[in-house]
């Protein structure tokens, strides 16, 4: 696993908390505790400034913001909150007084599963929207859009996920729709 990538799965079992000033055995310690008290989060999302090829290694990488899914209806009959909305909530306004130029950044998506293996994480049609309007809001504008499908990361340009034929719909979002054709 990378560093990042490592950063990410031990993120998943406790955010919000700040695991960066953890001693190296304390982070091997959570990586390896699956019983964390907070909960595990399987889809995580990290907004960042840097250059894509960097998440490989890790390095020169400025994480903006961290996000995690929050799961709130099994059946899927009440919306979840998606790793890509949270991450984008908790971005810090930026003071652009005057300034017409938006702050370029890039948004990471992954998930694990149960078992720690790297999975498919595109993000729902739901999320791409809200990739592409919401940040304009706090003066940051994401260009690129990370994700893992396998052990590959797919990279893709937040206009090659508004254009695509045949996005992907969360089961939230199959419902509503299913129950409209009612």
């Amino acid at each position: 696993m990378t560093s990042l990538m490592e950063t990410l799965y031990s993120k998943r079992f406790c955010l919000p908390s700040n695991n960066n000033n953890l001693e190296q055995s304390s982070k091997k310690e959570l990586i390896n505790n699956t019983n964390c008290l907070c909960g595990n989060y399987y889809h995580i999302a990290c907004i960042f400034i840097g250059r894509g090829e960097n998440l490989i290694s890790g390095k020169k990488i400025e994480i903006l913001s961290y996000g995690i899914n929050k799961y709130t209806d099994i059946e899927g009959n009440i919306p979840s909150i998606h790793a890509e909305y949270d991450a984008i909530s908790k971005l810090q306004p930026l003071d652009r007084k005057g300034k017409k130029n938006l702050y370029r950044c890039s948004i990471f998506i992954t998930r694990f599963s149960k078992g720690s293996k790297v999975g498919n994480s595109k993000p729902c049609y739901q999320c791409v929207l809200n990739i592409y309007n919401l940040p304009e809001q706090k003066g940051y504008q994401i260009k690129n859009v990370f994700y893992t499908e396998q052990e590959k990361i797919i990279k893709k340009t937040i206009n090659e996920l508004l254009e695509q034929e045949n996005p992907y719909f969360s089961r939230f979002q199959r419902n509503q729709l299913y129950n409209k054709q009612k």
